[in-house]
């Protein structure tokens, strides 16, 4: 991968290799990245997806956003841009520029491990219960639960209607977290992810 990317800025291979480290060690199956630039980060981690065997990657950058080389080349050169799903910023119209996004950082990535099967089924059917209380049933989808260290991560996604604000979307998806960490207090991260119908 770094052969695939040198010389293209913003990331050093070092860097990168961190990046990978963590998709690999933490399995997701959604990756959002926020702020493309070249996609030299895209491509680490697209690259770490699809060692996993797994995963999709959605990277976003800010309307007009033209970099030399074009994310496409450098993603297309490295061999992953079948892992990447490139929006920007189309389907949120009230946002017209990413400057910054802050995410709680460990100084090594925690392992995550699968859960055994009858322990997340029994967790997911809990999740769906509240879910069906607090935003209503049918609309949660794409569980996934992971035991680290620090207790278990939860993430799922959540549809609401086409024409729900943005904000009441967010509102819904907080307030699910809440009563889903006040439900079941082994889980140590919640992650609802609102998605339109």
């Amino acid at each position: 991968m770094a052969a695939a990317v040198a010389g293209v800025p913003f990331m050093s291979p070092e860097q990168g290799r961190v990046v990978y480290d963590h998709v690999r060690s933490a399995r997701p199956v959604e990756v959002l990245e926020l702020g493309t630039a070249h996609g030299v980060g895209a491509a680490y981690m697209a690259a770490a997806l699809a060692d996993n065997g797994a995963g999709r990657l959605t990277t976003v950058d800010f309307a007009g956003a033209a970099y030399d080389p074009a994310p496409e080349q450098v993603l297309a050169r490295a061999g992953v841009a079948d892992r990447v799903e490139r929006r920007i910023l189309r389907e949120v119209p009230e946002v017209s520029r990413i400057d910054i996004h802050l995410e709680e950082a460990d100084a090594e990535p925690a392992p995550a491990e699968e859960l055994p099967p009858e322990l997340r089924e029994r967790i997911e059917r809990r999740v769906v219960e509240v879910a069906s209380r607090v935003v209503g049933d049918g609309r949660l989808h794409d569980l996934l639960l992971r035991r680290t260290p620090a207790g278990l991560y939860l993430s799922c996604h959540c549809f609401f209607p086409a024409e729900t604000a943005l904000s009441e979307a967010h509102a819904a998806t907080d307030r699910l977290e809440h009563a889903l960490r006040d439900a079941i207090p082994e889980l140590h991260r919640v992650a609802v992810h609102a998605e339109p119908e």
